[in-house]
């Protein structure tokens, strides 16, 4: 058997046919054009730098051919590629996902129908790196539990480094299909979302309401820079302010995000685009906001609750259907911050520039879920964002219009529709009947008056051991309220001094006078103590009289001054 040549001169035979020289075209070697032809002298060819670059040209290419080894061969880049991305499967997360018959809501806290619509939305071809499916679910699982994004990345298997771009990533395609989900509606679309509103405010008066407006804090981190006082609110914390318009049923119509914790419910409104473009309401219709929002017709119709002190019964009954299309604003925002507590109810741990989009992403999923059936009621346990005086709105801007005349306008309206007030179970809950029918008002059959003194409560707490009484309730603000207006009673009635359960058996200055849990706010115009937001817009929106009335009540009747 023949013996190869050595890998040298291949590669000599290579480097001369690859790079010929110019003796080569002739056929003669450089060894035999030296031993035949001698180059005459010329004084180029005698200067030293010639012949040494001549000499050192033989050295570098004999250097090469005895030196130059080809290396080992190496495995594609592509390889490389694919192994560095190759899906773990038999982590506990993702085995949950590929399991269709394992629910999702203990991972992701989102149904599989509703994984599956987020899949649909955001969905683009790939032909590198991650699934899109493993990023979402990357994505998803970090804003369920707000873990840092190493401890994700040990959940999936994947580089820490992996996990923050995906993050990032995820954020931006939502930020991009953010239009697909939250959408102002069409206007073939507007009479049945008015019909929402006058069903929750049960007077056709709201039927023209096509949203309800309010203002949230979402907390971040403190923000560097000479600027970062203007995100401290009013609990003397770090957020920034969250806008949105709800629907009836609680979907977001329109979000802003991002301004400073500091600036006004108002403020932020007359910066958004919704004020700036008069994007919504179409003429003819309005949106509704609480007392910190100005009362405007132009450049968008917003209606807004009468200020204390107000003036006469209308006003009151105002107010009170007014509250309770506003109702739904708290109830999104209780949602969407419920269903995402662990991120959502403490310092966003993002860098304050990202922290908008993982708000808006937030947003994002509440709207998929609403639209999938996939609800999550508020948990009461989970105190809002601040509590405490806020200023007055700000005055209206230079392009601004007054709306009082229309408020005026659906004041009377609501006066003339009928407000028969029944009493519809145990719990005093109150409604109005025949105020979706602008007809005349049908009045339902009273039943038994309400016991202040209820015979199956035994109280043994301190405050009813030291009184020596026993089988006694207290009644709360609400309650008393209720059942004012269930009853012909007035409160300069007896029957509110000489009842035998005293408003409160707690400590005064530690429970809510609106529902009885523990609270450390105070309202310095009304005095009363609450214990969340929709507690103190609550009381914001009652009468002088009522106020008055309950602070007498409560001080002539409670253990603990």
């Amino acid at each position: 058997m023949a013996s190869s040549p050595p890998i040298s001169d291949i590669v000599a035979e290579q480097l001369t046919s690859v790079s010929p020289s110019p003796s080569s075209k002739t056929g003669a070697t450089p060894s035999s054009q030296a031993k035949g032809k001698k180059r005459p002298a010329s004084p180029a060819n005698s200067s030293g730098s010639v012949l040494v670059s001549a000499s050192s040209s033989k050295k570098k290419r004999f250097s090469f051919s005895a030196n130059m080894i080809p290396p080992p061969p190496q495995p594609p880049q592509a390889c490389r590629l694919f192994v560095y991305t190759r899906l773990n499967r038999n982590v506990p997360v993702l085995q949950v996902y590929f399991d269709e018959e394992q629910d999702l809501k203990k991972d992701y806290l989102l149904s599989r129908q509703s994984m599956k619509a987020l899949l649909q939305l955001i969905h683009r071809e790939k032909d590198h790196g991650w699934a899109i499916h493993l990023e979402i679910l990357i994505f998803v699982y970090w804003l369920a539990h707000g873990l840092s994004f190493r401890v994700v990345a040990r959940a999936f298997d994947v580089p820490a480094s992996t996990t923050h771009r995906v993050v990032h990533n995820i954020a931006k395609q939502l930020m991009e299909n953010l239009g697909k989900v939250i959408s102002l509606p069409k206007p073939e679309e507007l009479e049945s979302v008015g019909q929402g509103f006058g069903e929750l405010a049960r007077n056709a008066a709201f039927d023209k309401a096509v949203g309800a407006i309010d203002c949230c804090h979402m907390r971040v981190k403190p923000a560097g820079g000479r600027c970062h006082v203007d995100y401290i609110n009013y609990r003397l914390s770090f957020s920034i302010r969250f806008q949105a318009i709800c629907d009836a049923t609680g979907k977001f119509l329109d979000v802003f995000v991002g301004y400073p914790g500091s600036v006004h419910n108002s403020r932020v409104l007359m910066s958004s685009p919704l004020y700036t473009e008069a994007r919504y309401p179409p003429p003819g219709f309005f949106i509704v906001g609480n007392d910190e929002y100005p009362c405007l017709e132009e450049p968008l119709s917003l209606i807004t609750p009468y200020k204390l002190p107000l003036q006469g019964r209308a006003q009151e009954r105002f107010n009170l259907h007014l509250s309770r299309a506003l109702s739904v604003t708290q109830k999104s925002f209780g949602m969407m911050k419920t269903r995402w507590r662990s991120t959502l109810f403490k310092a966003l741990e993002v860098n304050p520039d990202f922290a908008p989009s993982v708000i808006s992403a937030c947003a994002f999923l509440h709207n998929v879920c609403l639209m999938n059936g996939d609800m999550v009621e508020p948990d009461p346990n989970l105190r809002d964002d601040v509590m405490g005086p806020l200023p007055p709105p700000d005055p209206v801007g230079p392009d601004g219009k007054r709306g009082d005349q229309m408020r005026d306008e659906m004041c009377a309206q609501v006066s003339a529709s009928g407000h028969t007030v029944a009493v519809v179970d145990s719990a005093a809950e109150m409604r109005t009947v025949g105020a979706l029918d602008p007809g005349p008002a049908v009045a339902e059959p009273v039943v038994k008056p309400l016991p202040f003194k209820d015979p199956n409560f035994v109280h043994s707490g301190i405050g009813g051991a030291s009184a020596g009484k026993k089988n006694r309730t207290w009644k709360n603000l609400k309650q008393i309220l209720a059942a004012e207006r269930a009853l012909p009673w007035q409160l300069s009635d007896p029957n509110y001094y000489s009842i035998d359960a005293p408003p409160s058996l707690k400590p005064a200055k530690k429970y809510s006078d609106i529902s009885g849990l523990p609270a450390s706010y105070t309202d310095p115009q009304t005095k009363l103590r609450f214990t969340s937001s929709e507690e103190f817009s609550y009381i914001r929106l009652l009468p002088t009289d009522v106020v008055t009335g309950y602070l007498a009540l409560r001080k002539a009747t409670c253990i603990v001054p």
